[in-house]
């Protein structure tokens, strides 16, 4: 949305996505309550799982949520491009539902819920200011307190054996472009 991120009050620490317009993203305060979209990576065929206003939280009980049952918010531009491209003529899910949560936020610095590279930003014209992402119906990204409510997205991730040998830099570089990023491990489980 234009002007966003703004960080309004100094307390928009979390991004939703306004779906019905142009998937534009706005920072918002992370307390309120909106639908969100979570991801799983146990099922290679349903990817992303839509949370919509009639179970919205706010973006950290969103991101339990997902993580208890799916795998986690939606983290990364990669994700959302292609939830975009599945999704974005289902008006089933967003009638009645403006922004939905996604994994980005802001402790100090933005970053991803997943542990996602950031280098990529989408920002709408002064965004963002609050510490929780959404994105917008735009496509770019906004931002809200992370205690607000909104839907939510989830999706399924899978690891991809790539069979060419290669430096860590250009094989983070190389599942960056083609994938999303490399897998990270964080347990022995």
């Amino acid at each position: 949305m234009a002007g966003q991120p703004d960080n309004q009050l100094n307390e928009e620490n979390c991004v939703c996505m306004k779906m019905k317009m142009d998937n534009t993203w706005n920072d918002v305060s992370c307390s309120q309550s909106f639908g969100f979209i979570c991801y799983e990576n146990k099922k290679p065929n349903k990817t992303f799982h839509i949370i919509d206003n009639k179970m919205k939280m706010n973006w950290t009980d969103a991101q339990s949520f997902c993580r208890k049952n799916y795998t986690d918010l939606i983290s990364g531009v990669n994700q959302i491009e292609l939830f975009k491209t599945q999704y974005q003529n289902d008006t089933v899910h967003w009638n009645g539902n403006d922004y939905f949560w996604i994994g980005l936020f802001r402790d100090t610095f933005w970053s991803w819920s997943d542990g996602s590279s950031f280098s990529f930003r989408s920002w709408d014209k002064g965004q963002p200011k609050k510490t929780c992402a959404m994105t917008t119906s735009n496509g770019n990204w906004s931002s809200d307190h992370c205690n607000k409510t909104k839907p939510f997205f989830c999706y399924n991730d899978s690891v991809i054996l790539i069979n060419q040998s290669m430096i860590w830099e250009d094989a983070l570089y190389y599942c960056r472009d083609h994938y999303g990023d490399l897998v990270f491990i964080t347990n022995q489980d």
